[in-house]
């Protein structure tokens, strides 16, 4: 704890001449087989790589922020299966035994995108995003209090398409600092600029993930049409025209 408090202290340091900060919201980590470190599960992987996308796109170059909590053993078990809310005591303590999906993600993105340690910064308590969105409210409120958030600062929350629909609202209403917007950056605009390669193939595993999902107002084939477009050089058009149909609506 006390290394991370000093990691929390050198982030801020640096931080403070950025306007834009991507905030990567949490979702299911999992443990592999005989595996004693956790791994992010698609949907997490996917907005890792978005903000890692876009923290190479963004000018000045924006730090990063993951989030979410301990949640193995509260919402999902180690092997990444969902399981019945526990919100008891021992399942909070008993779930500290595990990493948090913030911490999970962090060390995927100073892993496989070798973005230093100082630059991306961690908010690893919530529950679930409402949570997360009350958490980093706080987290910039007392930023803006120490003054080492700029005058103007957006903060890009970065998630799913299925999932923009009830985070942003979130994020926005729990802000207390009136010089702080929010963007969104949805996920599968992003990924799909990742060149494909055997092993991960970002277009073909965000249908999957939608065919899965089985939204009754999504169209996949008009989601994988936009991706397609943004991966041959089209930006102009984007998943957010997809936004109301393809929300969860959970």
């Amino acid at each position: 704890m006390i290394l991370r408090s000093l990691f929390f202290l050198c982030f801020f340091c640096v931080c403070c001449a950025d306007s834009y900060v991507l905030w990567t919201l949490g979702a299911v980590i999992y443990y592999p087989p005989r595996s004693t470190s956790a791994i992010p599960a698609t949907s997490a992987q996917s907005r890792c790589d978005a903000a890692a996308v876009l923290r190479q796109r963004l000018e000045p170059t924006p730090h990063i922020f993951t989030c979410g909590g301990y949640n193995i053993g509260v919402r999902y078990a180690a092997n990444g299966t969902l399981i019945p809310t526990n919100r008891t005591f021992a399942a909070f303590a008993n779930a500290r035994k595990y990493s948090s999906e913030a911490f999970t993600m962090k060390s995927y993105l100073e892993s496989k995108w070798k973005i230093p340690f100082t630059e991306i910064g961690i908010e690893e308590t919530s529950f679930d995003t409402t949570e997360n969105a009350e958490l980093s409210a706080l987290i910039l409120y007392r930023l803006a209090l120490l003054h080492t958030l700029p005058k103007a600062l957006t903060v890009g929350v970065v998630t799913n398409l299925y999932h923009m629909g009830r985070a942003l609202p979130d994020f926005v209403n729990a802000n207390h600092n009136p010089s702080v917007d929010f963007e969104p950056f949805y996920v599968e605009d992003w990924v799909c600029l990742i060149p494909p390669t055997p092993q991960l193939d970002w277009i073909q595993v965000i249908v999957s993930l939608y065919k899965k999902l089985d939204l009754p107002h999504c169209d996949v084939s008009v989601l994988e049409g936009i991706m397609r477009k943004r991966a041959a050089g089209n930006l102009k058009v984007s998943v957010a025209q997809l936004a109301e149909s393809c929300a969860d609506g959970l």
